[in-house]
């Protein structure tokens, strides 16, 4: 499996499909805009640009994708993904649990180098308002489904991660992830965001299948070749604890 993924990555055909999904993602939000008339509110455009990051980071790697230009491209795609993921939930506690105080922007805010706004206004201009509910699908609203499709993409990212870390020191790593589970749960402690604690939990979720990789291969090098079966046994134990 982790081969055939990690073939899938090194090959147009994923990356561009990936870039193509997000695109057909954003042709359905346009849709709804101007068709059905749905106004995307604030968190809906920067949703929309997360989407368009997504789609970036796939044809950033179907450009070379046997070159460390890859390495770019999942980096896009994390970043994107993460960021989507953080805002969909957001506005999905703000329509579940609508209040005066947790409100969103009148409008959405661009970098003066990146005016998308003042570019494409029919696609980055939001004019509803962030609590409305305007269409759900299978009882869910639809924050709530690009929820699900935002995390969607992160798991996929796991196994990819794990094809990636192989190729370093493996110590070096295993020190990485514990680095990054023990600054995760510092940060944790100090934040009063739910969505950035959310975030902060998504980050160490995703170094945990190259920690536990890495864990069992590093407890079978340790003991005779007879023996491994019971060391990745007992490191399993350990991992799951």
């Amino acid at each position: 499996m982790l081969q055939y993924l990690n073939q899938c990555s090194r090959g147009r055909g994923a990356w561009l499909l990936m870039a193509l999904t997000a695109f057909v993602l954003e042709l359905v939000a346009l849709w709804f805009q101007h068709v059905m008339l749905l106004q995307p509110c604030v968190l809906c455009i920067y949703e929309r640009c997360a989407l368009f990051g997504i789609m970036g980071a796939g044809i950033v790697g179907a450009i070379a994708p046997k070159s460390p230009l890859r390495y770019v491209a999942i980096i896009i795609w994390l970043y994107s993904a993460l960021r989507g993921l953080q805002l969909a939930w957001e506005h999905t506690m703000i329509q579940l649990h609508p209040s005066p105080f947790q409100t969103c922007d009148f409008a959405a805010r661009f970098p003066t180098w990146l005016p998308l706004d003042k570019w494409l206004p029919q696609v980055f201009v939001a004019t509803g308002d962030c609590s409305v509910r305007q269409w759900e699908f299978l009882t869910l609203e639809m924050p709530q489904w690009l929820v699900g499709i935002f995390a969607l993409t992160i798991a996929l990212l796991g196994p990819l991660l794990v094809l990636l870390a192989s190729q370093f020191n493996r110590k070096r790593m295993l020190l990485i992830a514990l680095t990054v589970f023990a600054a995760a749960s510092a940060l944790s402690a100090q934040v009063d965001s739910f969505s950035m604690l959310m975030l902060l939990r998504i980050v160490p979720a995703l170094f945990h299948p190259i920690y536990f990789s890495l864990a069992m291969v590093a407890a079978a090098a340790l003991y005779p070749p007879h023996q491994a079966t019971k060391a990745t046994a007992y490191a399993f134990i350990g991992t799951s604890m």
